[in-house]
């Protein structure tokens, strides 16, 4: 399956955010205004800015980057929330370095995130990361090659695909999430293929 075509500019994303982060000194410069990264990666990447805000927005979503609003003092004295502030977050250094040792596990309804390794309940490790990636992705290339599902059934297959993969980037996923998005892939799937990829995901995430 080809990689997706958004990847290059999340990527640059991430690398503009990580020389701020490497740059931290105690202050806020390891932060960047929206306007501001708007225009370094447009110069960088060339990218316009409506692709750099749903981009950025995603990578916000999915946890690789650190959202806030900056507060603002007005002259009368009240403070408002003023400009839209970012910064990578762990799981995008970690995009960028590689994993880290150091990093702690997460807890969230029954599911323990450590780097690539999710324990679900009391005990039961099942891999992640990049092997579950990988399945899902051969999924739903298998899924819009099939003659049998109509193209709608097709969309919301490929919509509910990739709700679970982006709740398994992050660092806290919602199993309630992925179970609802699960039963929609379920449904469209008939073809011996997918529904052997479709167990081999399902082990991997635990249901």
């Amino acid at each position: 399956m080809a990689a997706n075509p958004n990847d290059p500019l999340r990527l640059e994303i991430l690398k503009y955010l990580y020389e701020r982060h490497l740059k931290h000194d105690g202050t806020h410069r390891h932060e960047t205004q929206g306007d501001h990264l708007s225009s370094g990666l447009r110069k960088v990447a060339g990218a316009v800015p409506h692709e750099i805000a749903a981009n950025l927005n995603y990578l916000v979503s999915t946890g690789f980057v650190n959202h806030r609003r900056e507060p603002m003092l007005l002259p009368d004295g009240r403070t408002i929330e003023g400009k839209h502030v970012y910064s990578i977050a762990a799981p995008g250094i970690d995009r960028i370095e590689g994993g880290s040792e150091f990093r702690a596990p997460q807890t969230t309804g029954g599911m323990t995130v450590s780097n690539s390794v999710v324990t679900v309940g009391t005990g039961n490790l099942v891999m992640v990361g990049s092997n579950v990636s990988v399945i899902l992705r051969q999924l739903a290339e298998t899924i819009k090659g099939d003659p049998d599902i109509t193209e709608d059934a097709k969309q919301d297959a490929l919509g509910d695909l990739e709700t679970i993969r982006a709740q398994v980037s992050k660092s806290k996923p919602d199993m309630g999430i992925i179970k609802t998005a699960w039963e929609g892939v379920k449904i469209v799937v008939t073809a011996k293929e997918a529904v052997a990829l479709l167990k081999e995901a399902a082990a991997l995430l635990g249901l």
